[in-house]
């Protein structure tokens, strides 16, 4: 976690970002988030990031970090500004979080045998193949406790529509076409209405043939719901003259004011 200024200087971080880039509180005070992270499209800029925090409060993206020691780690950035405070634009929070392993095996899979990886059978995810105009290849894993996998006349679903809202599906064909036309990995995030509720997903979508896509869901309903708590207590915690430490349940340290 860093703490930012509106002039993206890094005011504070956590003990778990010392920990992946190898500076000090100290070295990380004289320096800009820009001296740790860059684009890895060189199509984005700053300013496209600006842009994003101004209209919608918030940017996401996934960029290359590097250490202290040279060493590059993929990393998932979101800058936000505080929920509770969204008209003031004097600190912004960024949570990062180091997807080096998962860009990793994201890269085998490209460049493997998609259908007949033993890796599949390793990934968490829900994941299936589907066809550019929305039609179901076949189920790698599904969950068939948020998701129902057979119709009202139980016949297994044949399409995305019979499983997801018209905007969801609009979502899944237009990365699919990107994924296909690219041959880049796409991603997604929104929420999706499943048997139990709402729940918010992030979805990766891979090449897995000519004609062909893999998409592949992660419930991060968890992930959003602390990102917010945190960024919450983050916000209070700077404004009190009392010594606050927030930690995980593990004990590790995820911030002091």
């Amino acid at each position: 976690i860093f703490v930012l200024d509106k002039d993206v200087n890094i005011v504070d971080t956590n003990e778990l970002a010392r920990k992946i880039f190898q500076y000090s509180a100290d070295e990380f005070a004289k320096m800009k988030l820009q001296n740790l992270v860059t684009f890895e499209s060189r199509t984005l800029k700053w300013s496209d990031v600006f842009v994003s925090i101004f209209n919608d409060g918030n940017w996401r993206g996934e960029m290359l970090g590097t250490a202290k020691n040279q060493k590059i780690i993929n990393v998932e950035i979101t800058i936000s500004k505080p929920e509770v405070s969204p008209d003031n634009v004097q600190n912004m929070i960024c949570f990062l979080r180091d997807i080096t392993r998962r860009k990793k095996i994201e890269l085998e899979l490209k460049n493997s045998n998609i259908r007949n990886s033993a890796m599949l059978r390793a990934i968490p995810d829900m994941m299936f193949r589907i066809s550019p105009d929305g039609k179901f290849i076949d189920f790698k894993v599904f969950d068939e406790e948020k998701f129902n996998l057979k119709s009202e006349k139980n016949e297994f679903i044949k399409n995305l529509n019979e499983v997801f809202s018209d905007d969801i599906v609009n979502q899944f064909l237009e990365h699919a076409k990107a994924a296909l036309e690219t041959k880049q990995i796409q991603h997604f995030e929104n929420q999706i209405n499943a048997k139990k509720g709402i729940i918010d997903y992030e979805v990766r979508l891979v090449v897995s043939g000519q004609n062909e896509v893999l998409c592949m869901m992660r419930d991060i309903s968890i992930r959003k719901k602390n990102e917010k708590e945190l960024e919450k207590l983050s916000l209070v915690a700077s404004k009190t003259d009392n010594a606050v430490i927030i930690s995980s349940e593990d004990g590790i340290v995820e911030w002091v004011n």
